[in-house]
């Protein structure tokens, strides 16, 4: 059936059923399926979605119980961004029958998006008690959880994830608990996690070469670091995975790196690169190598004398205000879920430079 023909289909059963609603204005299974034809009208119509709106007020008149109705009532108050009301109609849902997944598992995304992670946590728990299979949603809770800081429990879930074999990404997720294993000061486990990461995609990954050149320098192994800092700071063909770093942490980590093997120089002009890539001085000038050789100072005027761009400097506003919020939603700078969070939120253009700010690595560069 062609497009236009389909369309005219679907608009003849609506007005069918339509009829038999004047003849029976009570019988809710009417109107749940109108609302399943607008609802499909609405892939070549638009507005359609508008007109479920009353159907379902209606039917919630005839059936103040009817928990499919308060599930598309929510479904309809996501469609107009309206993640409050959303959660409102399927916590109503819910309250009719706990063992309903659909509101559950999508109410725990209305409560990730609105920064609320114990509740969120608490709904991927439902989720998962409910379908033990879907394994997606232990990688959700996870995100939960590392938004939470509760970096053992995510570790948990993601590796659940990943002995499954089910998972979307196995690879990304190895590389994700290293990072985490990274963040709680577990290197070696890390360095492991990372060698396997990089055994299941054999494409070039910048973020799995910045975080083994990053934990690297943190046992001190520079020659190793430095061979893949610099792999991560330059630019991959094609084929390699999409960038998840910007260009400047690598060009920063060489420089703390040559400051270590006493190479003041090299050290500037690293530093100097990663100003020209977009370096952002969120306190990470306050490093212990840069306390250690006394280069605090010079860093700090190299940094303030450098003139970005106009477009540098809008990079940076928006990265300094998500950084901001993620301070502002979650308790102990735990910026890296916030950054994941916001993945869906930013530009593909703008991710990379995000994503380095809010890395598991921020945590820990703050600290050292």
């Amino acid at each position: 059936m062609s497009g236009c023909n389909h369309k005219k289909h679907l608009e003849s059963q609506i007005a069918e059923i339509s009829d038999r609603i004047k003849e029976d204005s009570t019988n809710v299974d009417l109107f749940f399926q109108r609302i399943d034809l607008y609802g499909k009208l609405a892939l070549t119509k638009p507005g359609m979605i508008e007109r479920e709106i009353p159907d379902v007020e209606r039917i919630l008149q005839i059936d103040p119980r009817s928990k499919r109705a308060y599930f598309i009532k929510g479904l309809l108050a996501l469609d107009k961004d309206n993640n409050t009301g959303a959660i409102a109609a399927f916590s109503r849902a819910i309250a009719i029958d706990s063992s309903y997944y659909n509101p559950v598992s999508i109410r725990a995304i209305c409560y990730s998006d609105a920064g609320k992670f114990d509740s969120a946590a608490d709904d991927w728990s439902r989720a998962i008690a409910l379908k033990p299979g879907e394994i997606i949603n232990y990688e959700l809770r996870a995100n939960s959880f590392i938004a939470l800081g509760q970096y053992e429990r995510a570790i948990a879930d993601l590796r659940k994830g990943i002995a499954s074999g089910d998972t979307i990404d196995a690879s990304s997720d190895c590389l994700l608990v290293g990072e985490l294993s990274a963040a709680m000061n577990k290197n070696q486990e890390a360095l492991i996690l990372f060698d396997k990461s990089a055994q299941l995609d054999r494409r070039i990954n910048p973020q799995l070469l910045f975080m083994e050149g990053v934990v690297l320098f943190r046992i001190k192994n520079f020659q190793q670091s430095q061979s893949f800092l610099e792999k991560a700071a330059v630019i991959p063909d094609s084929s390699a995975k999409p960038r998840y770093i910007s260009f400047a942490m690598p060009h920063y980590y060489l420089s703390l790196l040559y400051l270590e093997m006493g190479d003041r120089k090299k050290a500037l002009e690293q530093f100097d690169l990663a100003l020209s890539n977009g370096f952002c001085d969120f306190d990470l000038l306050a490093n212990v190598t840069l306390k250690k050789h006394k280069l605090v100072a010079e860093f700090r005027r190299r940094a303030s004398v450098f003139v970005p761009s106009k477009e540098m400097r809008e990079k940076r506003t928006i990265l300094k205000n998500i950084v901001e919020r993620g301070y502002a939603l979650s308790q102990d700078e735990h910026i890296l879920a916030w950054g994941r969070q916001l993945e869906i939120a930013v530009e593909p253009t703008k991710q990379a430079e995000y994503q380095t700010l809010c890395g598991v690595c921020f945590r820990q560069i703050r600290k050292e």
